[in-house]
């Protein structure tokens, strides 16, 4: 038996009120009760009012056990919206929109009635006789078992013999004295095989477990990245394949010296230093390199910058 509860014109939009509702759908009336009171939210006020309501109308009108209830449906739907204004700049004016929500409650005995599982339908259910098909021959009457039993193992020996062809789908017609085998693939060239010789040999292992004649037709997928399976296995094993790293050792050996200790990382582009013995042959300025040379310009050993300085002196003929 169910006992229905509405409260209407509650002050509160319909969208933040079933987010409470979802909470509690499907519930006991305790538990129900024990969510609703922990929840910090405006919504939870209402929906607990009205589930209340609801099960003093099944233990006062119905003598229902209370412990016994669960709710079965809750609805919020929306209720009249008044309108207020709100002043701002420039002389205008912004609308306030107040809206109001209607919440209905189902409640129902235990065991009077199943509740449902769900209401989502399989994509293919919308389908079936506009665009799609069921995808699979009935067998009725005593060999059901027998039959069922041979297309489990057909389709185990295809996904296993064609793990690499890309398979994702792989449909069973029987006949009277055949068995007809279709695969859906985005490699068929590999299902094939060379001038026909594999597919001979898939419908000789089909012979075998079917008991039957058995014929087998190829049906390639022009887009295989659209089919889920085929993605989700290419996922799968990008995943599983080990990734190119290379070696530690290598990248070690580099980084350290002959002693162990780790290398300075500006040590491999620092350029050799000159020995000091080298002559460091300084250019003297002057009207003509001739005349300077003539003079006996000497070649001291050194690169530094006072060594610089002082064979420019010396070049120029200055005394310091």
């Amino acid at each position: 038996m169910e006992v229905k509860a509405i409260a209407r014109y509650q002050q509160i939009s319909p969208r933040k009120c079933r987010l409470v509702a979802d909470m509690v759908r499907g519930q006991g009336v305790e538990d129900a009760l024990a969510v609703l009171d922990f929840t910090h939210k405006k919504a939870a006020r209402f929906v607990a009012k009205t589930l209340r309501s609801a099960v003093a109308n099944a233990e006062n009108n119905n003598n229902l056990d209370v412990d016994s209830l669960f709710v079965k449906t809750i609805m919020v739907d929306p209720g009249p919206t008044s309108g207020r204004f709100r002043p701002r700049a420039q002389g205008r004016a912004t609308a306030i929109r107040k809206r109001t929500s209607h919440i209905t409650v189902w409640s129902i005995r235990a065991g009077t009635e199943v509740s449902s599982v769900g209401q989502k339908t399989h994509p293919r259910g919308f389908r079936l006789g506009v665009t799609g098909h069921v995808g699979l021959a009935l067998v009725r009457g005593k060999n059901y078992a027998t039959c069922l039993q041979q297309d489990l193992a057909i389709r185990k020996f295809l996904r296993k013999r064609l793990s690499h062809a890309g398979v994702p789908k792989i449909e069973i017609e029987r006949a009277a004295k055949n068995v007809r085998v279709h695969i859906h693939t985005a490699r068929p060239g590999i299902v094939i095989g060379k001038k026909g010789a594999e597919i001979e040999k898939l419908k000789q292992d089909i012979v075998k477990l079917a008991g039957k004649d058995s014929f087998v037709e190829i049906h390639e997928i022009r887009r295989p990245d659209l089919d889920a399976q085929l993605v989700a296995e290419n996922i799968a094993l990008q995943l599983e394949r080990p990734r190119d790293v290379p070696p530690r050792d290598e990248g070690s050996r580099r980084a350290r010296d002959a002693h162990g200790r780790a290398r300075h990382p500006r040590a491999v582009r620092r350029s050799p230093r000159r020995p000091r013995d080298r002559a460091h042959r300084v250019v003297p300025r002057g009207p003509g390199s001739a005349a300077h040379a003539a003079r006996g310009h000497p070649l001291r050993p050194g690169g530094s910058a006072h060594d610089v300085r002082r064979d420019r002196r010396q070049g120029l003929g200055l005394s310091r």
